[in-house]
């Protein structure tokens, strides 16, 4: 069994063309659809490039059939209360950034290398089908690029989100520290 397969309605739009006959009685025929049979009975360099030709695209990691289902719903309550004693450290939240954000610098470049590489037909030799097998790789280089886009996206919102974070646990600190401080303790309010 071969390793290219195509499912029915993909075999169905294949333009088959092929020989009959031999020296001067050679005849180029040509067919709209194959069977799963004929399919079977094609060598696989022909395979390949009907597969490559007539298969389906990569397409993008943000259509629905390329995204993955989630495996189970995290456990635990989710809320935003927070319970009695809980306390934010600025300071840990900013730590915390900068060691996400030195950390994914190392590895932003190494992602950034995998889609910027180019496959061409020279580098397979310039053989039979190389052409399709280019056009393939340049779809998956394309959709993992932009897939790493959204990560590098999503993974620099967190380490941003963290700071601003801090920022606004500071700020409001500070306003409930100066609003406290500007009580008057002798009992004279002023309710105007």
């Amino acid at each position: 069994m071969s390793k290219y397969n195509l499912p029915p309605e993909q075999l169905a739009k294949i333009e088959h063309t092929y020989t009959t006959g031999a020296g001067e009685y050679t005849q180029v025929q040509s067919k709209h659809g194959l069977t799963q049979q004929e399919w079977n009975d094609l060598p696989e360099y022909q395979q390949r490039q009907y597969y490559y030709e007539y298969g389906k695209p990569a397409g993008s990691p943000k259509d629905p059939e390329n995204q993955l289902p989630r495996a189970h719903t995290p456990d635990g309550k989710w809320g935003v209360e927070a319970e009695k004693g809980y306390e934010v450290d600025p300071q840990e939240l900013r730590t915390l950034a900068s060691n996400m954000s030195s950390k994914f610098t190392a590895w932003e470049s190494r992602l950034k290398k995998v889609s910027k590489i180019s496959i061409t037909k020279a580098n397979l030799g310039n053989v039979e089908g190389s052409q399709h097998f280019e056009e393939l790789a340049g779809q998956s280089r394309d959709g993992f690029g932009a897939y790493l886009n959204d990560i590098t996206l999503a993974y620099k919102s967190v380490i941003e989100k963290l700071k601003l974070t801090a920022d606004n646990y500071e700020n409001a600190h500070g306003q409930t520290q100066k609003t406290v401080n500007s009580v008057n303790p002798g009992g004279n309010a002023n309710f105007k």
